[in-house]
């Protein structure tokens, strides 16, 4: 199966295509380091760049959306216990408010019985 040397050349060195003699792919093709003299960093870095970069930008929105969920799984789960902490603290809290109120009343009422049943009564 014969290489195509114009899509070859063309990965590396765009200046193949654009020059009409060694676009010909005939037999005294030049390789690419004698054309170009050597790979172009700027060339090499964008082939890089474009090769590498969708991918990257892939996983890296695949890896997004797992931790969003994620992150937004465990906020939830964390509101929903302070939730339940808050509700908890409050109840205890009204509780314990409550009965120190109806103690305190039941302490005056039997201040104020004694105050009754100690007097002495006319008669």
């Amino acid at each position: 199966m014969p290489v195509d040397t114009k899509a070859r050349y063309f990965l590396v060195c765009p200046a193949v295509i654009a020059n009409p003699r060694w676009n010909t792919g005939a037999a005294d093709a030049k390789p690419v380091s004698s054309i170009c003299g050597s790979a172009h960093p700027l060339q090499v870095a964008h082939q890089l760049f474009g090769g590498v970069c969708p991918p990257f930008s892939i996983d890296i929105g695949i890896i997004y959306v797992f931790v969003k969920e994620a992150i937004e799984a465990n906020i939830e789960r964390e509101l929903t216990n302070t939730t339940q902490t808050i509700l908890n603290m409050v109840r205890t809290s009204a509780g314990v408010s409550i009965n120190n109120h109806l103690r305190a009343v039941a302490e005056k009422n039997r201040e104020i019985a004694r105050i009754f049943t100690n007097r002495p009564w006319p008669g």
